[in-house]
């Protein structure tokens, strides 16, 4: 089955040594993936749940994050979170910036989430679904 990342160059087109891929580098050797699959199946559970109210799961979800494969942009990293049921997520992970305080940050990513629901709700044009995201500048992630 063809994913999303398949087609993620990840380093391959970054000067390893600019201040951009040293960012992508720190977030990627840093970031707590368990911690991010365990909220993924935590999310993904509650909808399930919900979907299949007295049907019983048979087989445990499982979750893994593959950090090799990315994709980035100017202020994000993006990887692929595999489900054992053979669906996939996206998580974006916001690279550090110096300039911007944590407020700035906070209220970009509000911003953004209120947009995306709102194109969503208004238009037929494609919006990714949201299912979690974390705003503080400090946490556990």
């Amino acid at each position: 089955m063809v994913t999303a990342s398949d087609y993620w160059t990840s380093f391959q087109n970054l000067d390893r040594e600019s201040e951009h891929a040293q960012k992508i580098e720190g977030v990627l050797n840093t970031a707590n993936f368990s911690l991010l699959c365990s909220s993924a199946l935590q999310i993904r559970r509650t909808i399930n749940a919900n979907l299949n109210a007295g049907q019983v799961q048979v087989e445990p979800l499982t979750c893994s994050i593959d950090s090799t494969k990315f994709a980035s942009g100017q202020y994000n990293v993006v990887v692929e979170l595999r489900f054992s049921d053979s669906k996939n997520w996206v998580a974006r992970i916001r690279l550090p910036v110096e300039a911007d305080s944590s407020d700035e940050i906070e209220s970009s990513i509000l911003s953004e989430i209120a947009t995306m629901r709102l194109v969503r709700s208004r238009t037929s044009v494609p919006v990714p679904r949201l299912y979690g995201f974390g705003i503080a500048a400090q946490n556990a992630f």
